[in-house]
């Protein structure tokens, strides 16, 4: 794809689209409000090596906040969004929930059971504009940290409550796992039980994969 359509890709003022860098973000930046991009896409995600949570945290977190400058739509796949670890993440989805009419962290079928999450920010409002704002205009992206002295407590109880039910889904995922296993003969040569259990884990994982909203 990048050899055959070379000239639909933008890699920066120095050709070498590195998202670390801050004069690429602060390019990507004017190029979305110069343009007026309202969609903005991004996969976060890479393979575990060492320093991979501070580098996707890194990302992450410099990407929302390209997409709240800008005013932008996002969706954006995200890694442990609530980890400690991923800190100026957390920070972001908080203001990305104060300025946006709708935020969802969205959990695919095929990914529920690792730690993959699509964040969906949809339609910035203006008129929730205020200081806060302005000063995220102006942090520089190493900052982020900065802005959580402004975040309201009310925030970290909606990751409270997030957290208990994504800890319910995957305890009861383990379960029916180790069930399956103890009794994989008896199960294997029986289609009633086969088709009952395909039915309760397509319920389980309908309600695992739900949007979770912000309130």
């Amino acid at each position: 794809m990048l050899s055959k359509y070379k000239n639909n890709y933008d890699f920066g003022p120095k050709n070498n689209g590195n998202l670390f860098y801050n004069y690429n973000l602060d390019y990507y930046e004017k190029y979305i409000k110069n343009n007026n991009i309202n969609l903005i896409t991004a996969d976060c995600g890479m393979p575990k090596i060492d320093d991979s949570d501070i580098i996707i945290n890194k990302l992450e977190s410099s990407i929302l906040l390209i997409g709240l400058r800008t005013k932008t739509n996002i969706i954006c796949k995200i890694l442990y969004p609530f980890s400690e670890e991923n800190h100026n993440t957390v920070i972001m989805l908080y203001y990305m929930y104060k300025y946006y009419d709708k935020v969802y962290l969205y959990k695919p079928m095929q990914t529920y059971t690792n730690d993959e999450f699509y964040l969906i920010c949809y339609k910035f409002n203006d008129n929730k504009i205020d200081d806060i704002y302005n000063k995220i205009l102006n942090i520089k992206y190493e900052e982020i940290n900065e802005l959580e002295k402004y975040i309201d407590e009310k925030y970290y109880y909606s990751i409270y409550k997030i957290y208990k039910k994504l800890i319910k889904f995957k305890y009861n995922a383990v379960n029916n796992k180790l069930y399956l296993v103890d009794n994989y003969y008896i199960i294997n040569n029986n289609k009633n039980i086969l088709n009952y259990i395909y039915k309760i884990n397509e319920k389980i994982r309908n309600k695992f994969i739900k949007k979770f909203e912000f309130k």
